[in-house]
């Protein structure tokens, strides 16, 4: 048995980009689906619209933490954007008397 270090991220990895930390947040997706599930089911809804409410959230999390062909999820995708959003730009060729944005 070869013993892979600590500090590669294949450690962590079920299949090749899905591992331990979108595993968790899968799981998320199945808490949120069984919430809404319940909360259906107090107000009389069928079996199948408390199933779909249970599978939607659970699959819109698998595919937003699956990688893309680039290698990057949506969800990283997302937490890219935030991340470029709320960092510093300097723009040096701003019009004058008008916003640049």
């Amino acid at each position: 048995m070869y013993l892979v270090p600590k500090n590669v991220r294949a450690r962590f990895e079920l299949v090749p980009g899905f591992g331990i930390p979108e595993l968790a947040l899968c799981g998320v997706g199945l808490v949120v689906g069984a919430a809404l599930g319940f909360v259906a089911s107090l107000f009389g809804a069928s079996p199948i619209v408390r199933m779909a409410l249970l599978v939607l959230p659970t699959g819109f999390m698998f595919f937003a933490t699956r990688p893309g062909l680039e290698g990057e999820s949506l969800f990283g995708l997302a937490v890219l954007y935030h991340r470029w959003k709320t960092s510093q730009r300097r723009y040096f060729n701003v019009p004058q008397g008008g916003d640049f944005l």
